[in-house]
């Protein structure tokens, strides 16, 4: 065989791989124990992303996250955008609606945070850009971090 065949071949063995790792339920999260998988649940959100925005120091706000996650033994997943921001707005649509990332969401509080209206909690996870996402204690500190768009699979990836 040719060796451009033979990489071709791994590369495409590889992918496989890739692909059964994110598809096959893993026992642990890089956070916590996973409680199950493919029970209809949806991720704990402390307000829809429009009520956030409205009114960002009521019932779901960003302590209200963490007070959550704390009685619920959990990690909080910070999603930092804006509104101006179109990688933001294609992160939120074609990858975080996903029914496969909604699943694995529900292991964690999430919470959306405007940087345009809460820059105190940017400036504390030192946000420069949009969008970033992190994984933090409730005890605010970070577990894991990301930044830009990233698709269904690569988001999934990221999130174990």
């Amino acid at each position: 065989m040719k060796r451009e065949n033979l990489i071709a071949i791994g590369v495409g063995v590889l992918a496989l791989i890739f692909l059964g790792f994110i598809m096959i339920p893993q026992n642990r999260s890089p956070v916590q124990k996973w409680q199950g998988w493919g029970k209809d649940v949806k991720p704990l959100i402390v307000a829809p992303k429009r009520q956030q925005e409205q009114q960002p120091d009521t019932v779901g706000g960003y302590k209200n996250a963490l007070e959550i996650a704390r009685m619920n033994n959990k990690s909080v997943l910070l999603i930092f955008g804006a509104d101006w921001c179109k990688w933001c707005t294609k992160l939120e649509q074609e990858t975080l609606s996903k029914p496969k990332v909604q699943q694995a969401m529900k292991y964690y509080v999430v919470y959306y945070v405007n940087t345009d209206r809460e820059r105190e909690i940017a400036a504390k996870y030192g946000i420069s850009g949009v969008p970033v996402y992190m994984i933090v204690t409730p005890n605010e500190r970070i577990v894991k971090r990301g930044e830009g768009f990233k698709g269904e699979i690569l988001f999934l990836f990221w999130l174990k």
